[in-house]
Parts: structure tokens; C-alpha cells; sequence
């Protein structure tokens, strides 16, 4: 989205990386067939069944189990890394490969350039990579505003908050709260999820009524409560709805609409 990349130099045009990720498969491909013809292929058998072993424990991970997948989480480096063994170890061969085809005067040479044109590849791919961006996105502006406005209208002595809105909303008003307001007040698991903030959340854009803004202050222990829902997910009937609930009209901050008790 606009709010999450930047355009640059490296993202104008962004097939290369199409191309590139097939090239990095299959320069991984290449390495492990002529695995059996490389001298050090003991030395190299071991880190070959630990790549078999922790990429096989990935695909189950994501495509087998269920659940926060913690574990399966912790392995994206070392896949990355394991990758990028076997990507040079791809082109060290091949550069292997080509300079004995190649009379002896320009063996040097050859390497030399051939080396320079990996560094540059692999460089290239990184630089854009993280031109990128970010995976998801990055708060708006819109968002940062509703949670500085939440914040300054609330009581800073007050214990506990209650605040029904998406994560990314909740994200800068930790921030602006100095850790005073954490995920809306509402419980947090060990595994850093929100099951009870995200069911009301939802059921307040789905039908709004009187007793999930109850559960909202039954989880949280506040007084009052907040709600930040996407305008897209309202219409008429269910905004006079949720101004009746939160005694106050919605305010419209760009794509979102803020409710707040008085």
C-alpha cells in the first residue's frame, strides 16, 4: 500500500526479483547435484542433512500443524542462511566449472570477474529487499492521529483503559501512552494474542449492542470505553446504533471512525 512503500531507484521496476528468486532456487538446486563431485563433500554431507532436516520441519510447520507456529517462526534465519550456504557454494562451483574450460592465462581473470558479478547480484537483491518496505504496512496517519486523540482525551491517573480497535491503532497509542495503555487494556496470552479484544472488535463492526460494550469493560476493568472501526464496515443504521451506545456522534478521522464514552 502507499502508506507502507516508498518508490525508489530499486522498487521502480520490481520483476528482477521475480528473476532473481528463481536464479537463488536455482543456483541452490546446482550446488547440491554436484555436491557428490566437490573434494570436501564429507564436509559438506552434514550441513546437507541439517538443511534437509530444518527445511522439512518448516513445510510441516506451516503446512501440517496449527497454532502460533513460535517454533516454526524461529527458523526464518536459519532457512535464509542455510539458503545463502548453499547459494555461493552454487556459484563458487560454477565458477569452478567454467574456469577449466578456459585456458590456463585466463583463469585469474575469469574468477576475478566472475566474482565481482556475484557480489553485485547478490547486493543488488539485498539492496532491494529492503527497499522494500516492510511485509505488512506501517501506521498511517490517520492512525497515529486517532490514538494521540484517544490519548490526550483521556485520564491519565485512570488504571485501567478500555479501547476496542485494530492492532494498528493500538500500536502508536502504546507509544503516545508510555506504555500506560497495552493492546486496548484487554487481555494479552502468552503467545501475544487478543482472542477476546478481536471477537469484539469484530462483533462490534458485525452488530453492534449493549452487551459487547459490557464484555469490553468486563475484560478490560474500565469505566469507559473506546471503539475505532473502519467506515467501510458501517452504515447508517449501525452508526446511530454505536452513537446510542457510546452516548457521543462518531467522529470521522479519514477512513476511520472514533467512538468515545463521555
Amino acid at each position: 500500500p502507499e502508506n507502507a512503500f516508498v518508490s525508489n531507484f530499486f522498487t521502480a521496476w520490481r520483476w528482477p526479483v521475480f528473476a532473481i528468486t528463481i536464479l537463488i532456487g536455482a543456483g541452490v538446486i546446482f550446488a547440491l547435484i554436484q555436491l557428490h563431485q566437490t573434494r570436501e563433500k564429507r564436509l559438506w554431507y552434514p550441513l546437507a542433512w541439517l538443511s534437509l532436516l530444518v527445511s522439512g520441519a518448516y513445510l510441516i510447520g506451516w503446512f501440517v500443524l496449527e497454532g502460533e507456529r513460535l517454533f516454526t517462526r524461529r527458523l526464518d534465519g536459519l532457512v535464509a542462511f542455510l539458503i545463502l550456504i548453499w547459494f555461493v557454494q552454487g556459484i563458487l562451483t560454477l565458477i569452478s566449472i567454467i574456469a577449466r574450460r578456459l585456458p590456463w592465462p585466463r583463469w585469474p581473470q575469469a574468477k576475478l570477474i566472475a566474482l565481482l558479478v556475484a557480489i553485485g547480484f547478490v547486493s543488488w537483491f539485498a539492496t532491494t529487499a529492503y527497499a522494500s518496505g516492510p511485509d505488512l504496512r506501517v501506521v498511517s496517519a490517520n492512525e497515529y492521529q486517532v490514538a494521540q486523540k484517544i490519548w490526550d482525551q483521556e485520564v491519565f491517573v485512570r488504571e485501567r483503559y478500555c479501547v476496542i480497535a485494530d492492532t494498528w491503532i493500538l500500536l502508536p497509542l502504546e507509544g503516545i501512552a508510555h506504555g500506560r495503555i497495552v493492546g486496548g487494556g484487554f487481555p494479552i496470552s502468552a503467545t501475544f494474542a487478543q482472542a477476546e479484544r478481536e471477537y469484539i472488535f469484530e462483533e462490534l463492526q458485525r452488530a453492534p449492542r449493549p452487551s459487547i460494550v459490557k464484555l469490553a469493560k468486563e475484560k478490560t476493568g474500565g469505566e469507559r470505553c473506546w471503539a475505532v472501526l473502519p467506515a467501510a464496515s458501517l452504515d447508517a443504521k449501525k452508526e446511530e446504533i454505536l452513537t446510542k451506545l457510546f452516548s457521543s456522534p462518531g467522529e470521522r478521522v479519514g477512513e476511520l471512525v472514533v467512538w468515545g464514552e463521555p
